[in-house]
């Protein structure tokens, strides 16, 4: 489950960089029936960092059922501090 956690370190840094106009953007695409869409990039960002919570936490749960320790599992805990700017 670490490297999980490192990854989302990652990708926090990593969307933390971005221009706030990239978000602002459609994003054509199609999905696996073949069927075209554009969408507003920033709320296809959200929805994939709301779906993939969804089921890092029924991974979890599946593993806490199994009574294997999942060790911490808020990310806060695991954001560094930062100095006020």
């Amino acid at each position: 489950m670490c490297s999980l956690w490192a990854l989302e370190r990652s990708d926090a840094r990593k969307r933390a960089q971005r221009n706030d106009q990239s978000y602002k953007q459609s994003l054509s695409y199609k999905n696996t029936k073949g069927q075209s869409s554009v969408k507003n990039f920033g709320q296809l960002v959200q929805h994939l960092f709301n779906h993939k919570t969804y089921h890092r936490g029924q991974v979890s749960t599946l593993l806490s059922q199994e009574n294997v320790d999942v060790g911490v599992t808020d990310l806060l805990l695991e954001i560094p501090e930062s100095s006020m700017q």
